[in-house]
């Protein structure tokens, strides 16, 4: 009896640990997805996003054109299991003191641009499509390629 409670635990243990690896390679292959989706809905947006040529607020001003450059996808960040996280978005900064933080940039008009020429929902539509899926599964296969 002893002999096969040791056989079974050397049979389990390389077992166990292939399928640790494969757990590793699903999630890298999945992150990989993740971003490359990310960066087609960033460069469609990019393509319809105006440029803004500012208005009377001398911050916005300051900002002028600046909205096509922010769009970008952030890290991908692990919020549970196999549950995964990007934002893609047009970033800004707020400056100034503690005390008093001066909204600048392109938080000042990046909703209403948003409103007027819908250039986020189109690299919304973009991932929705055909051509985000043959994207994200061939990321996700170069990365899962490197376990094999």
């Amino acid at each position: 009896m002893a002999n096969s409670s040791v056989s079974i635990e050397f049979l389990t243990q390389p077992f166990t640990d292939m399928l640790a690896e494969v757990d590793v390679a699903r999630d890298k292959g999945t992150r990989a997805g993740l971003q490359a989706t990310g960066r087609l809905i960033a460069k469609t947006a990019r393509g319809r996003a105006p440029v803004y040529q500012g208005s009377e607020d001398p911050r916005a001003a300051r900002e002028s054109g600046s909205l096509k450059k922010s769009i970008k996808a952030s890290r991908v960040t692990r919020q549970g299991a196999a549950d995964y996280s990007s934002t893609v978005q047009p970033k800004g900064s707020v400056h100034g003191s503690d005390t008093g933080k001066e909204k600048r940039g392109v938080p000042l008009y990046r909703s209403k641009q948003e409103e007027k020429f819908g250039y986020m929902a189109s690299g919304i539509d973009a991932a929705n499509g055909a051509g985000a899926r043959s994207i994200y599964e061939a990321a996700y296969d170069a990365a899962f390629a490197r376990f094999r």
